[in-house]
């Protein structure tokens, strides 16, 4: 405390708090809607296993499962078409590689047996 603010104190002119100082919050206040928690990807992971890669020319590694789902989930939570997902701002996969997931899980009959 200054020496001002001390003797003010002292004279009564500026009452001190007594309350509590209340805890500072760090983060969101609540989840994200769109994202998978740890409980929901125990059980859908082995659903939504990657194919195995091609040994001889792999080509470029794929997005993890978990993040596609969760793209997949934001475009379907907030309305916002494949091709604006913000995906470099939410760490996502582009929207049009959530798509193409979505639909090679439909066609491995994958999305069937998670719901």
């Amino acid at each position: 405390m200054s020496r001002d603010r001390a003797s003010a104190v002292e004279l009564g002119v500026m009452k001190s708090s007594h309350r509590k100082p209340r805890k500072r919050r760090r983060g969101r206040a609540r989840r994200y809607r769109w994202k998978v928690t740890d409980q929901l990807w125990a059980r859908l992971a082995g659903l939504l296993d990657d194919p195995p890669r091609n040994e001889r020319y792999p080509g470029r590694p794929r997005y993890s499962p978990r993040q596609c789902l969760e793209g997949i989930l934001y475009v379907l939570v907030t309305g916002t078409p494949w091709l604006e997902v913000p995906y470099r701002e939410l760490g996502l996969p582009s929207g049009e590689t959530c798509r193409r997931r979505l639909e090679e899980w439909g066609r491995r009959g994958v999305l069937l047996e998670a719901i």
